[in-house]
């Protein structure tokens, strides 16, 4: 049961709060994360269900104002996947006009627009044909429906992944040369419902962050490498779209 799930979670947070400070276990953004979910015994895994029985948990910085992601999910061009097709038509060299640094990075909203290489991109939620669209324009005229995300495909993402949600709150800290991290605060959410999600993309609360950058496989061939299609949300909006668990 989710109720016991809660209970259970929220005793082992207790038990790593008073841990105070604890050594990183990996350097970098999934540090905090991965820490976390090895103390409580979580194996790390790239499937798309929950991490502790049906509760999705998030660490985030104490401090952060930025967005951070709710879920991963590719987008399609007629019916395909379009991560390829995205970046051989946007992409933006990076330092120089080697094409091996080529990347494309995004942050797109539903009426924010923001420029890359000449272009300007927007979310679209077409309700009628039930998806949400990337598009795209130049000089602010239409150019093209680049790529989508079916809502039904969306809808599984957000139900199976982040029906019951646990925010981890923590700090970082560094001593002498080494990282730790200090867990402070969990709080429990139940999510509001898929048409929440859906207006929250419209109203620009919800974003669609995507990096792409330029790569070479074990067989010296270029590829496109995807480090990241993710629906995001800052944490002062959550409660838009989850009710908050009082424990």
């Amino acid at each position: 049961m989710i109720d016991e799930d809660i209970k259970n979670l929220n005793e082992e947070f207790k038990k790593i709060k008073n841990q105070g400070l604890i050594k990183l276990m990996r350097k970098g953004s999934t540090g905090s994360g991965f820490t976390f979910e090895t103390l409580i015994g979580k194996a790390e895994d790239q499937e798309c269900k929950p991490d502790y029985g049906g509760i999705e948990i998030k660490c985030k910085y104490g401090f952060s104002k930025e967005h951070f992601t709710l879920f991963t999910c590719a987008p399609k061009r007629n019916g395909n996947p379009a991560l390829n097709y995205l970046f051989y038509n946007y992409a933006y060299e990076k330092e120089n006009y080697n094409y091996d640094n080529k990347i494309f990075g995004l942050k797109v909203f539903s009426h924010y627009t923001f420029n890359k290489n000449g272009f300007e991109f927007r979310l679209y939620v077409n309700d009628e044909d039930k998806k949400v669209i990337l598009k795209s324009f130049i000089n602010g005229q239409f150019l093209e429906n680049i790529c989508y995300w079916d809502f039904s495909v969306l809808e599984e993402k957000l139900i199976t992944k982040l029906s019951t949600l646990a925010l981890v709150d923590c700090y970082p800290y560094q001593i002498g040369n080494e990282q730790y991290i200090k867990y402070t605060k969990i709080t429990f959410y139940r999510l509001k419902g898929f048409e929440k999600f859906l207006n929250l993309v419209k109203n620009d609360t919800i974003c669609v962050q995507i990096y792409l950058k330029s790569g070479i496989n074990e067989f010296g061939e270029k590829i496109v490498e995807n480090h990241g299609v993710q629906f995001r949300i800052r944490k002062e909006n959550l409660e838009k779209l989850f009710e908050k668990i009082n424990i």
